[in-house]
């Protein structure tokens, strides 16, 4: 009984001792680390056998880049250099390789990242891919997409005037009075210059209500917003569109925007001219919650005309988030319909004088230029007037995506205008 409990004592004394001899030394691990700012003074490797036999020695090559820590292969844990089969991190391995990361894989990799994979990848990023899957950082000037060949053809037609088509999306939830006021305050600014050159326009309202029964659904008579109306009482027309614009707030608090232009349309299909620009202005302080997606509210716009570049989507909306005003959001959704049709943005905590009269600007220098249908991949177009290639007398304005003829260049009545050049087609 005594010799027992002398073995029993003898034991715990041991394995206190033990337990200070690991702690002193995981100690003097930790300070080695903090007093090296995140590297230690001398190369430390603890002389121990990991899980499955594989062993650590230090490595004191100074030329070698691996320099460090020596592993002899074993059958778990992390190998720098392994010809067989690897359970972690393997950066040059010759066979398998059943997770992590490995950046030099020439046989299989079951996932993870793998940069120079000569073989299959299941998943993961792969920027050198002989095999399958991953992605490639550098796969051309298109990404996903494939580069098209395309060309443009216009009738050059001076005897006609220039025509253009507004449709204003004007938010009408319950935050919005500010702004439908200051645009109806505004608005000289934006068509002023219109009827002092004499431009056939016409305009229609609509509001970002999408309620069945309000989605699309023309706000008072567009027969009173045209250029007749202005040229026939231009006071009154003035009038008229102040009073017009402003929708009022009790709309839905869920705007959306697309979605109302796409039904407006559906609900006056001959309203929008065929031979006439088309531009659709959303305003909201809010994003766009329209069910469908923004490519689909692109390409249903578009197809209103036989030159896609013949719309122009511009908004007025919440570029940035302010947190003291809570109820906003940014309008992301707006702003990428009129980037992907070349229109306008403009911040609509912005002066709106400024606003209405830069849009009314670039409406005005669209009206006598050619635009395109698509974006040509670094500006690199060809135009030819009547089959002659034209190396100058013209310019490219790349934020309306349209060529402009210089004053003393401009074709003739009845000539034929081709633009050729080359774009990105995305995959649906």
């Amino acid at each position: 009984m005594n010799a027992h409990v002398y073995m029993l004592k003898s034991l715990a004394i041991f394995s206190v001792l033990l337990a200070l001899s690991s702690c002193n030394q995981q100690e003097f691990y930790e300070k080695e680390f903090l007093e090296g700012v995140g590297v230690p003074d001398e190369e430390v490797a603890p002389e121990a056998t990991p899980e499955g036999g594989q062993t650590e020695t230090p490595d004191t090559n100074e030329d070698d880049p691996t320099d460090g820590i020596i592993t002899t292969p074993g059958g778990s844990g992390t190998d720098p250099d392994d010809g067989g089969s690897n359970g972690g991190t393997d950066p040059d391995d010759g066979g398998n390789n059943g997770g992590g990361t490995d950046p030099d894989d020439g046989g299989n990799n079951g996932g993870g990242t793998d940069p120079d994979d000569g073989g299959n990848n299941g998943g993961g990023t792969d920027p050198d891919d002989g095999g399958n899957a991953g992605t490639d950082p550098d796969p051309g000037v298109c990404g996903d997409g494939t580069l098209t060949n395309a060309s443009d053809e216009f009738i050059q037609n001076t005897a006609e005037h220039a025509k253009v088509d507004i449709l204003w999306v004007m938010d009408n939830s319950g935050s919005m009075s500010d702004e439908q006021q200051a645009l109806a305050y505004n608005f000289n600014a934006f068509i002023s210059n219109f009827i002092e050159k004499d431009i056939d326009f016409q305009m229609a309202i609509t509001t970002t209500d999408a309620r069945s029964y309000y989605s699309g659904k023309m706000v008072g008579n567009s027969d009173k917003l045209t250029a007749q109306a202005a040229k026939d009482d231009e006071a009154q027309f003035m009038e008229d569109f102040r009073n017009m614009i402003k929708v009022g707030t009790r709309g839905s608090g869920h705007e959306m925007g697309l979605e109302t232009s796409k039904d407006f349309f559906d609900r006056y299909r001959s309203w929008a001219r065929e031979e006439a620009y088309l531009i659709v202005v959303y305003i909201s302080d809010e994003e766009d919650s329209s069910p469908d997606q923004v490519n689909d509210y692109i390409r249903n716009l578009q197809s209103l005309k036989t030159s896609a570049g013949m719309v122009k989507a511009y908004s007025i909306v919440t570029q940035s988030h302010n947190p003291n005003r809570q109820w906003e959001t940014v309008g992301s959704r707006y702003m990428q319909v009129s980037e992907a049709t070349g229109g306008e943005i403009a911040d609509i905590h912005q002066d709106f004088y400024q606003t209405l009269s830069g849009f009314g600007f670039k409406i005005l220098d669209l009206l006598d230029s050619f635009p395109l249908s698509g974006v040509p991949v670094d500006a690199e177009i060809r135009v030819t007037v009547n089959d002659v290639t034209l190396d100058q007398g013209w310019t490219y304005d790349d934020s309306s995506r349209a060529i402009k003829f210089d004053e003393n260049a401009i074709p003739d009545e009845g000539e034929i205008i081709i633009a050729y050049y080359q774009k990105c087609v995305m995959s649906n």
